[in-house]
């Protein structure tokens, strides 16, 4: 999967969330964005300077506005957008993506034993092609247990701000980790803090 390839190569994922957003990723050595936020009519021109730049898009479908968030809404995208694929917390969209031939990032939230033990079961059902788990900061305590529960790629995402945490994350059985800390989009392009 390409998703993976480019991810072993720079593991850092730009979550964006605004346009000064949108310049800092084309000009940035990142191989992987998270768009998490705006409307699908505002993004149509970012979304295309974006792919010109070499970048692997996903559109967070649950924040994005504008696009129902249906299988129509997810044909839609797969014909009329650049991206690559989509984030959601819903299993139905994974399946509507999958069949539109769309990479698929299925997002968990790990409040809790009970939601993890759900969230793995949601993932089974619905086999997207990579989980994003949040918030990420968990995920090395939790590491030899979802190396054995879920036999996906795991990116961390949410609270990883810090170099130190990003590193050990890095460490833990994940494929990369998203997150909006320009400080880590800076690290990851070798450019000092």
């Amino acid at each position: 999967m390409r998703l993976l390839s480019v991810l072993r190569e720079k593991p850092i994922i730009l979550a964006l969330k605004n346009d000064k957003d949108i310049e800092l990723a084309v000009k940035s050595s990142a191989k992987v964005v998270f768009l998490l936020g705006g409307n699908i009519f505002e993004m149509i021109d970012p979304l295309g300077q974006l792919k010109q730049s070499g970048k692997s898009v996903f559109l967070h479908v649950d924040m994005m506005g504008g696009v129902a968030r249906d299988a129509h809404g997810i044909e839609y995208l797969a014909k009329q957008t650049p991206i690559d694929g989509i984030v959601t917390t819903r299993s139905n969209l994974i399946q509507c993506a999958k069949t539109c031939g769309m990479i698929t990032v299925q997002r968990l939230f790990l409040l809790d034993s009970y939601s993890l033990n759900t969230g793995i079961k949601m993932v089974e059902q619905s086999k997207p092609d990579a989980v994003e788990m949040l918030p990420g900061l968990v995920i090395p305590r939790l590491s030899s247990e979802l190396k054995k529960r879920i036999k996906l790629p795991i990116i961390a995402g949410g609270f990883i701000n810090e170099l130190a945490d990003a590193e050990l994350i890095l460490q833990a059985n994940v494929v990369g980790l998203s997150t909006s800390s320009r400080t880590l989009w800076q690290w990851q392009d070798g450019q000092p803090e």
